[in-house]
């Protein structure tokens, strides 16, 4: 007979990642570098929690509380997306130029699907149509493909903050969510928050100053409360001091050395993957709706800027000590010394941040997509399939087509736009016949 918490689980399961989307609890009892973490993570948790391993559906990863035993949703199709982009960020080969436009289309495609969970059918459409005309390089973006590259990855601390820092973020939020866990204290987040403002560009100082008046009030719902940033910075540092501990605990059993300068870069590359992809869902909540937005919302959405600069000086701040009681050989280091660290964090990240500004201009131009109708070029159907056509390549374009009307389907969206999609793609099977 069933077990009716875990029967209830499958329901809610079921319900957050769509009809296509295939799930199973993940096996807690194999030994894998999965549950090398999750062991780690655990002894930090108050509670047992469920790991579902989800293939296809959306690119998010996610924890459900309110069940006898708490959900964390580990996605693969958001881990591919983290991976397509984090080798676009850290080639050589690939000029700015590039990266910008992978960058750009790749935020269009994670803003259509997040849109479709919506109902926004139509807006979907002409996301995922925008990106891919005109692509030419053409990312291997097809659901499954990547994982199998990933695991061929050796161990270090690329692979596994690629594969678990998002998972361990959100344990870190069921840990944040028990009673007895320790919190992150105001005065902390407020002086981040303040440096965070104070670098925040083309704000006006009157505007800068009213954010740190609503912050210091302590409403839990502005966008920029202690409670809203300790909530994400807490789980972002737990998800750092887990992997750190498991990174250095696996380098031996796979015979490696672990390389401190390596992890530190890592987790700054993937916080900063983290959270684009979160402003991509953000952004496909607006996108079709912005006229049920009012000023006090849209005035939020400007703010998240800020709140992920504190996200990533807390991380930062939290790197900087760990360093220095390893280099320092001291349980409290003083303040001294976890500056010199905090400042050799600096220096290696500074190594990436050319590339992360570049992919963050590339969400830039996918957000102006989104939320300047008026500039949308038009006619975008007729243009793809035009361009199919007239190209003797289409597959992986198709492929990402095919994707996105399944996606559809399984959130039950029915829309004259996804249908004539389908159409197209229809039409274009018998000439990709005759090219096999």
């Amino acid at each position: 007979m069933a077990n009716p918490d875990e029967a209830l689980a499958d329901v809610v399961m079921r319900t957050r990642v769509g009809q296509a989307a295939a799930f199973r609890r993940y096996d807690r009892s194999i030994k894998t570098p999965m549950n090398f973490v999750l062991d780690r993570a655990r002894k930090q948790v108050d509670q047992d929690f469920d790991v579902y391993w989800i293939d296809g559906g959306l690119p998010e990863l996610f924890s459900l509380t309110g069940l006898a035993k708490p959900i964390v949703g580990y996605s693969t199709r958001y881990v591919e997306l983290l991976y397509f982009v984090r080798k676009a960020v850290v080639s050589a080969a690939l000029d700015a130029a590039l990266l910008q436009d992978m960058a750009e289309r790749v935020c269009l495609r994670v803003m259509a699907e997040f849109a479709l969970r919506d109902g926004s059918a139509d807006w979907a459409v002409r996301a995922v149509l925008q990106s891919m005309i005109g692509e030419t390089i053409h990312v291997a973006d097809i659901p499954g493909t990547a994982l199998m590259d990933m695991e061929a990855q050796p161990i270090e601390e690329a692979y596994m903050a690629t594969w678990f820092f998002g998972l361990a973020h959100e344990v870190g939020h069921l840990r944040s969510a028990h009673p007895n866990a320790a919190q992150l204290p105001d005065n902390l987040i407020l002086r981040a928050l303040e440096a965070s403002v104070a670098e925040w560009p083309h704000a006006p100082t009157s505007l800068k100053a009213d954010v740190l008046t609503k912050a210091r009030e302590g409403d839990p719902e502005y966008g920029l409360s202690v409670a809203r940033l300790r909530s994400e910075a807490q789980s972002d540092i737990f998800a750092a001091s887990v992997l750190f501990q498991a990174a250095v605990d696996i380098a031996p059993e796979v015979g490696r050395t672990f390389q401190l300068s390596d992890f530190v870069l890592e987790t700054y590359i993937v916080l900063n993957l983290v959270i684009l992809i979160e402003r991509c869902q953000r952004v496909a909540r607006m996108a079709d709706n912005l006229d049920e937005f009012d000023a006090a919302a849209r005035m939020e959405f400007a703010l998240h800027p800020v709140s992920y600069a504190v996200r990533l000086r807390m991380i930062k701040f939290y790197l900087g000590q760990s360093i220095a009681r390893i280099m320092f050989s001291a349980t409290q280091p003083n303040a001294e010394q976890v500056e010199e660290c905090i400042q050799l964090v600096t220096d290696i990240w500074s190594h990436m941040q050319a590339a992360a500004l570049t992919a963050d201009a590339g969400m830039s131009k996918a957000m102006r997509f989104a939320l300047f109708p008026g500039e949308r070029p038009s006619d975008l159907m007729r243009k793809f399939a035009r361009e199919l056509m007239r190209s003797d390549n289409t597959t992986f374009q198709l492929m990402q087509a095919e994707h996105f009307v399944k996606l559809a389907g399984s959130f039950g969206v029915e829309s004259e736009s996804v249908k004539v999609l389908q159409r197209i793609i229809e039409a274009q099977s018998p000439r990709r016949g005759r090219r096999k």
